[in-house]
């Protein structure tokens, strides 16, 4: 997906201010038992993490990981999902 070059310009930025864990790291943190609430921003162009994780901190959360690799590699890599 191509995106205009303003959102990207904002995704930049936004990822400037976010922390970024690959969905390796958060699998890991799962199996461990650490609590955590996922959040799914998914689209194609895969950059609605960042800007998520960058306004959730503009209201006030603290924690807050953009899953680096996303569904995706979350997918491909085998694990689990839970469809309801």
């Amino acid at each position: 997906m191509d995106h205009p070059e303003g959102f990207l310009k904002l995704v930049k930025d936004a990822k400037k201010r976010i922390k970024e864990e690959d969905y390796r790291e958060v699998k890991k943190k799962i199996d461990s038992g650490h609590p955590l609430v996922l959040v799914d921003t998914r689209e194609d162009g895969g950059f609605r993490s960042a800007l998520a994780a960058d306004n959730l901190q503009k209201m006030g959360y603290s924690n807050v990981i953009s899953m680096d690799g996303g569904w995706r590699g979350w997918t491909e890599s085998g694990f689990p999902v839970i469809k309801d």
